[in-house]
């Protein structure tokens, strides 16, 4: 049961047309969708380790940094 669960749940995730991904404080990609990858241009895998922070418009950027800043004070956020 607990693995027919998860195979549903990766199809879903596998499967959406919005972009699905999970980072660490610093912005280091644990996991992205295919749709994310697709979008980017590059395979999943390829992705995992890899900051996502280059990917964002220098605006969102600044603005995403300082919403990390105040949600994990203490924690070292990527700067380019």
């Amino acid at each position: 049961m607990l693995q027919s669960n998860e195979e549903r749940y990766r199809a879903i995730v596998e499967n959406q047309v919005q972009f699905i991904d999970r980072y660490l404080p610093g912005g280091i990609l644990t996991y992205v969708n295919n749709e994310l990858a697709r979008y980017v241009g590059m395979r999943p895998e390829d992705l995992i380790g890899k900051s996502f922070y280059p990917f964002l418009h220098k605006d969102d950027l600044e603005k995403l940094l300082a919403q990390l800043e105040a949600f994990n004070s203490g924690t070292t956020i990527y700067k380019s």
